[in-house]
């Protein structure tokens, strides 16, 4: 395992090997919010993470090789871009909130065969996939209720931009949602965490953060 710190703003690692960042408040800093940078064939969980007006990027991910599992955080209002994701390949992004960037919510550079779905995109820009081929739904179908009636289907992203119709009814868009030269086939008429019940975004209850699993030698919490 690699070690988190403070390095100019955030929290920030760079590893040999692998890392995790989980359950952490990185908030208000000058520069990236989270930072990871890893060597090649070298694995990052980054999970329920709440990264929330820092003056760069909120998250920043760096992985020469597979891979990353990326979900389950709320990242907003980031000065730059919401995530920026570079060289990651083979790896999930889902769950997560990205909201209120100041550039693009989410930047994928040289980053191919993810899949990314169940993650709500909440901004004035959302996407710019340069030199990427990503999967933009869930590859297997998933069970969800819309409208108190259930359903069984593959299941995309949601996005503040996308005006299509449901026809039929079932919480998923009847067009694709363009990404550049790629497509959400099953765009989400409702943010991801309505299709599921007993779903909930950052825990901020007492006690929850902030816990880091990869051994820190800082946390980034300033202010509240």
């Amino acid at each position: 395992f690699g070690v988190l710190g403070v390095f100019g703003g955030g929290v920030s690692g760079y590893a040999s090997g692998n890392a995790v960042a989980a359950n952490n408040v990185i908030r208000t800093n000058a520069g990236h919010g989270l930072y990871i940078q890893l060597a090649k064939a070298k694995r990052a969980e980054i999970t329920n993470n709440w990264i929330d007006r820092n003056s760069g990027t909120g998250l920043y991910c760096y992985i020469s090789g597979v891979g990353a599992s990326i979900k389950e955080n709320e990242i907003s209002n980031s000065g730059s871009y919401g995530a920026h994701i570079y060289g990651v390949t083979g790896s999930v992004i889902t769950r997560n909130t990205i909201s209120n960037s100041y550039n693009l919510g989410i930047y994928l550079q040289s980053s191919s065969d993810n899949v990314i779905y169940l993650n709500n995109f909440k901004n004035d820009q959302n996407i710019y996939a340069q030199n990427s081929s990503n999967v933009w739904n869930s590859t297997q179908k998933i069970s969800y209720t819309y409208r108190n009636t259930q359903y069984t289907s593959c299941m995309g992203n949601y996005w503040n931009g996308y005006s299509g119709n449901d026809s039929d009814g079932d919480g998923i868009g009847d067009t694709a949602y363009s990404i550049d030269s790629e497509q959400d086939f099953r765009p989400l008429m409702l943010q991801w965490e309505c299709y599921f019940a007993s779903s909930s975004g950052f825990d901020t209850g007492a006690g929850t953060y902030p816990t880091t699993q990869i051994h820190p030698t800082h946390q980034t919490h300033p202010t509240h």
